[in-house]
């Protein structure tokens, strides 16, 4: 999925698709919490973009500083598991 502004919902309902390789979602209106995405969620991700409507997408903007641990935890997880999952921004 690349860029599709029509894709409305919680990412999250993505996760089950067994084969999903790219998830650009940035110019949606998607939304959720990347610290719920779990172990076996997204399994043949490669690289993944949430906009600033999921909690912790690219230009989330942090209402407090103490929210931030979680965030990078999660993005923790999925680098360990995905090393490029995010190689656009880093």
């Amino acid at each position: 999925v690349f860029r599709s502004s029509s894709v409305e919902g919680n990412f999250m309902d993505l996760a089950d698709f067994p084969l999903l390789k790219v998830l650009n979602l940035t110019e949606s209106a998607v939304t959720g919490d990347i610290g719920q995405i779990g172990q076996n969620d997204f399994l043949a991700i490669e690289t993944i973009e949430l906009p600033s409507g999921v909690y912790g997408g690219t230009y989330y903007k942090f209402q407090r500083i103490s929210d931030v641990p979680g965030v990078v935890h999660a993005i923790y997880r999925l680098m360990k598991r995905t090393p490029t999952i995010f190689r656009d921004f880093l």
